[in-house]
């Protein structure tokens, strides 16, 4: 992690003050109007979409507007948008960049700056992409949208239809390569049936 703060670090007592906005005690320092939100990661392109206000929004990923990579491809219209470049990152001086991980990041190596980071971890399971969904949420400062993001897709997931109608699918990726036991994809067509 080096001389880069992530997002957690940043909330811990280490900080004289850490997680606590000025003027206002019950909201956390990551919770203030963020005004120029990065996302270096499509995965965190869909998650800062969905959960930030469009204006706080300052830089995603070109494959954002991709309607055959992104889920939110519409919503990305209009947004700027990122190569991995360190100068289009350093021209935006960001409030918070958010990856998957964002600490990991080429372009932000290479930059003198540090940035508040929220290292996204890749979700294997369901719940670990509900984590996910909060802790980015809590990190933009809508906490009651990520809570209604969660519970609609605990319900609409709770509202599939029973698994066992005896039929066989197989989920097939670019370049070949098919998911096995234990993975996201897994555990999502077993609650689709």
């Amino acid at each position: 992690m080096g001389k880069r703060k992530t997002w957690e670090k940043l909330l811990s007592a280490e900080r004289p003050g850490a997680g606590k906005a000025p003027g206002n005690p019950e909201r956390t320092a990551f919770q203030q109007d963020y005004d120029r939100i990065v996302s270096i990661n499509l995965c965190t392109d869909q998650l800062v979409l969905a959960l930030a206000d469009r204006r706080q929004i300052a830089g995603l990923t070109r494959n954002a507007i991709d309607p055959e990579m992104s889920g939110a491809a519409i919503t990305a219209r209009g947004l700027p948008l990122l190569g991995n470049s360190a100068e289009q990152i350093l021209a935006i001086d960001p409030d918070l960049v958010v990856g998957m991980p964002a600490s990991r990041s080429a372009a932000l190596a290479a930059l003198p700056q540090t940035y508040p980071l929220l290292d996204v971890d890749n979700a294997t399971t369901l719940d670990q992409i509900y984590a996910s969904i909060r802790q980015t949420a809590k990190a933009v400062g809508h906490v009651g949208r990520g809570e209604a993001l969660v519970a609609r897709m605990q319900s609409e997931l709770a509202n599939l239809p029973k698994p066992g109608r005896g039929r066989v699918a197989a989920y097939y990726q670019r370049r070949g390569y098919m998911t096995g036991t234990g993975t996201l994809v897994d555990e999502l067509m077993g609650r689709a049936g």
